[in-house]
């Protein structure tokens, strides 16, 4: 369990004080810094029955015992999951937006494929909810990996007590690509790309990048001087 009783009951507290109508929760997840943060959106103002306070509570509870907890400790990588919330208090668990962000150190140098394989085994059995995947890299190197996920959370839990979902074929096709994609870039000082992910292959052809650049303003102003 991430979240403690006294957090929850703050949460419903600072809601009952604003009379706050919440219809979106956002839950960040940090490993190391150790902490979780919950972000309510809502109209202010809007009354609520008792009821709303109670559900909104017990669906909380069963939202961080039921899969943020599980998808945390199995990822344990940077995470955001957006749900959203009815009129009743009710959470929308069948459907949750999720990003994962696995980060690569720089330790890692020339190991990226030894480093990604064991923890692509988590990811792997979820690959029917990944919608896409963005690689982000500097000075050539991979240093970020997100997953950006459409999830039914009421099947979190089945899936990670699955042992035999581990599908190594989606495993090398996904090592094969992010190591393309690396040495794509390798004459890249930064770069952003994105894949669509199709039927858990990561889909090369349809990759976009990022294009920007940095502006000095001190520079510009001495020019213009």
């Amino acid at each position: 369990m991430l979240l403690d009783d006294f957090g929850i009951n703050q949460i419903v507290t600072d809601m009952q004080n604003k009379n706050l109508n919440i219809e979106k929760l956002l839950f960040k997840y940090n490993p190391d810094k150790k902490f979780v943060l919950v972000d309510g959106d809502g109209i202010p103002g809007v009354i609520q029955e008792s009821d709303f306070y109670e559900n909104f509570k017990e669906n909380l509870i069963y939202t961080d015992l039921s899969w943020l907890a599980p998808l945390c400790s199995a990822f344990s990588c940077n995470l955001e999951a957006e749900v959203s919330v009815d009129p009743t208090g009710s959470f929308r668990n069948d459907r949750v937006d999720m990003v994962a962000n696995l980060q690569v150190p720089k330790k890692v140098g020339d190991n990226l494929l030894g480093f990604l394989y064991p923890r692509f085994k988590n990811f792997v059995k979820f690959y029917p909810f990944i919608k896409s995947v963005e690689v982000r890299g500097y000075q050539s190197k991979v240093c970020n990996i997100f997953f950006n996920l459409e999830i039914d959370t009421q099947k979190v839990n089945k899936i990670l007590r699955a042992k035999d979902n581990i599908n190594r074929q989606l495993i090398d096709q996904w090592l094969y690509m992010i190591d393309k994609c690396e040495r794509d870039n390798v004459m890249s000082d930064r770069y952003s790309n994105t894949f669509l992910v199709l039927n858990g292959k990561i889909n090369y052809e349809s990759k976009t990048e990022l294009i920007s650049h940095y502006f000095i303003l001190n520079k510009s102003k001495k020019r213009e001087a």
